[in-house]
């Protein structure tokens, strides 16, 4: 329960704090040089945050997002910005609204990186070969697949 909370109020905060241009001075002081990339910085670790927060939560309720899934949620989540900062009078332009929503899917795509790195990798089953009328053939399930009762070997 607690991820799903998190979850939620962390995007909403992120959001709200994306829509504040006391909030963006205060972060990147436009007298800084480098105001704007490290804005970009900051939104792409928000992103990657919002990103594995929410596959969290999902994993949680037994509801798991593919690597694509949380890829593209973090372009939406960053588009659904770009669109509320776009009503509230921003004069970016198309292009660094783009830039930002690429942003924040390279975001979603380092949280994928990071759920993936901390989930244990499956223990890979080895597969047999079995002989079946002289032939070699490969099972995809060796457990479930018999070879046919027709057989030469097995008759």
């Amino acid at each position: 329960m607690a991820w799903i909370l998190i979850a939620i109020s962390v995007p909403w905060a992120l959001f709200i704090a994306a829509l504040s241009s006391d909030f963006y001075n205060a972060t990147s002081p436009p007298q800084f040089g480098l105001h704007v990339l490290m804005r970009k910085v900051y939104s792409v670790g928000a992103f990657a945050l919002v990103g594995y927060l929410i596959a969290r939560a999902l994993r949680e309720c037994s509801l798991a997002l593919t690597t694509r899934a949380i890829i593209v949620l973090g372009a939406i989540y960053s588009g659904a910005i770009e669109i509320a900062q776009f009503e509230n009078g921003s004069q970016e332009g198309i292009w660094w609204n783009l830039f930002d929503v690429g942003c924040g899917a390279l975001g979603g795509a380092i949280a994928a990186r990071f759920l993936r790195a901390g989930k244990r990798a499956p223990a890979r089953v080895k597969r047999t070969r079995r002989t079946i009328a002289y032939r070699t053939v490969r099972f995809r399930d060796d457990a479930v697949a018999e070879p046919p009762r027709d057989c030469p070997r097995n008759a």
